[in-house]
């Protein structure tokens, strides 16, 4: 079951196998992405997170990244590397904070077709946004979900990341550390 970008498509009795998202690298993005990322108090994390983000293999062209910072007592910036179109959203300080309303902030403000949540402190492999984006490929109204891992980041640096998720040699940086499924 496969088909171009159009309206709804029903994928009966919630058979997923039936449905033929395109391959990692075999197929030319068209539609546009927006990531949303809410953030408090957590700019070593989003470092680590905005330079997985860097070296995607989603055409650069078609995603942006929308940092939400959530009244963080001091305010998150944007780290030496990170995407090439990127930028904060910061709220100030209310009642009612969360990743929710931040999620919803950033999302008013998206200009992609497909809108992406990704919490801040999650480090994406190089094929995390075309990984997620070809299944709107097929199915206009998707949800998709992933899968993470919890892994100790200690002595990481962005650097480490981005080469890392360039190279796709994710595997030799997380070599000895201590990690459990979700």
């Amino acid at each position: 079951m496969s088909r171009s970008v159009g309206g709804p498509m029903p994928v009966p009795r919630q058979e997923w196998p039936l449905v033929s998202p395109p391959a990692l690298g075999a197929w030319s993005p068209q539609q546009t992405v927006s990531v949303i990322l809410p953030a408090r108090d957590c700019q070593s994390e989003l470092d680590l997170t905005l330079a997985g983000l860097s070296e995607q293999t989603y055409p650069g062209e078609l995603y942006d990244v929308v940092v939400v910072d959530d009244a963080s007592a001091m305010e998150l910036r944007l780290p030496e590397v990170h995407p090439p179109h990127c930028r904060i959203l910061r709220l100030e300080s209310a009642q009612e904070h969360g990743s929710g309303r931040a999620r919803h902030a950033g999302a008013l403000v998206a200009d992609g077709e497909i809108v992406l949540f990704l919490d801040a402190d999650i480090v994406p492999t190089r094929t995390h946004i075309e990984a997620h984006a070809r299944w709107h490929a097929v199915l206009s109204d998707a949800v998709v979900l992933g899968r993470k891992l919890f892994v100790d980041f200690a002595g990481v640096t962005a650097a480490d990341v981005r080469n890392a998720t360039r190279d796709d040699a994710f595997e030799s940086l997380l070599a000895g550390r201590n990690h459990k499924r979700h």
